[in-house]
């Protein structure tokens, strides 16, 4: 199934992906979604404003650049479970869509079960000190 999927993945030529528009879940997206998120928070508890301050210090000295990074064609959402991996490793991303989820988590709703938000919130904190 990996290697079927790698194939899927490399299937779309570099000279087309170029070509692509940015998709809501691209790293240029995510991160300008995450900004505003971050300036338009509302202090609550301790622990979730020190993940959103943390976090927009983390995201404003983040310089992630294109050195090494192979385009490919794959999902349009930050879903963990559809992460390409390149070869190597699959991290790049990690912390902005840990903070996109910590967003998207922080009004309740009723499909997500108790302590799904304040579990994200230790999720963020702890990527964010390794």
């Amino acid at each position: 199934m990996a290697a079927t999927l790698a194939e899927l993945h490399a299937a779309v030529p570099e000279r087309v992906l170029r070509d692509v528009p940015v998709r809501p879940w691209q790293r240029e997206a995510l991160v300008d979604w995450v900004l505003r998120r971050c300036a338009a928070w509302q202090p609550r508890e301790p622990p979730t404003d020190r993940a959103v301050k943390e976090g927009l210090r983390w995201l404003e000295s983040w310089s992630p650049g294109e050195s090494g990074v192979r385009p490919a064609f794959g999902a349009g959402d930050g879903n963990l479970a559809n992460f390409l991996w390149d070869g190597v490793r699959v991290r790049e991303c990690r912390r902005v869509h840990a903070l996109t989820w910590l967003f998207l988590l922080s009004h309740e709703s009723p499909r997500n079960p108790p302590g799904t938000f304040e579990r994200q919130v230790e999720r963020v904190l702890a990527i964010l000190e390794a």
